[in-house]
């Protein structure tokens, strides 16, 4: 079970995340992971004609019906752009049909909320084919988590460049995308799994306060280096 810090009331929350990969769907109740999906069960929620059928898919798993959902949590990003977008918009719609809550939290800032205590951290997921957008956290002394750096996207190579300057550390990241920097990343940097379903992650970083209606901005990151044609 992820760590869970301030937990608010013990709300039914609904989270998509369509921003990595082919997406999850998970449903939350009492700062707990009551069920979770994702494209292993065959439906990608990260596309528009399969997410609907997905979040019928998870409200059987957790025997509930929309109608007892209290709170959408929805990842903005950073990740697929029109996986963010096919995320939010399914989000909105359903905050209007229910009248319910919606809450946009940032990816990259919640994988790092569900690390323990940790002084450094860093973030990543896949963007487009080849690169990689990351940011780094560290807690202060009152072990909050602060943002130490901007959300920024990198080929791999680079990135790899910037966690080595990043010292010692965690990085957390999802399985495919940790396969693959494993046999090139220094030994002071432990790998976290950020696991298959980043929608429990999403789900369980709602119950934090500072998560609001405000937030359902896409992050749209991208690789700011030119490449080479055909590339």
């Amino acid at each position: 079970m992820l760590p869970v810090q301030e937990q608010k009331k013990a709300n039914r929350i609904l989270a998509i995340e369509c921003a990595v990969e082919n997406g999850s769907l998970a449903l939350i109740e009492g700062g707990f992971v009551l069920a979770s999906t994702s494209s292993e069960v065959g439906l990608a929620p990260s596309r528009a004609e399969e997410l609907i059928p997905a979040v019928d898919l998870i409200l059987r798993k957790g025997n509930l019906s929309l109608k007892e959902i209290d709170l959408i949590a929805v990842s903005t990003g950073p990740g697929s752009y029109s996986g963010i977008r096919i995320g939010i918009a399914t989000a909105i719609g359903l905050k209007h049909s229910l009248n319910v809550n919606c809450i946009g939290v940032p990816l990259l800032e919640a994988m790092a909320l569900a690390i323990g205590s940790s002084d450094e951290i860093m973030s990543a997921v896949p963007v487009g084919k080849h690169d990689i957008a990351f940011q780094s956290f560290r807690r202060n002394a009152g072990d909050n988590l602060e943002s130490a750096s901007i959300p920024s996207a990198a080929s791999e190579q680079d990135f790899l460049s910037e966690l080595r300057s990043f010292g010692r550390s965690k990085l957390t990241a999802p399985p495919s995308l940790l396969e693959r920097l494993r046999a090139r990343t220094a030994d002071e940097v432990e790998l976290v799994d950020a696991g298959p379903a980043l929608a429990e992650t999403i789900g369980l970083a709602a119950v934090m306060s500072h998560f609001d209606s405000s937030s359902l901005e896409p992050l749209y990151v991208r690789n700011q280096v030119a490449r080479p044609t055909g590339f």
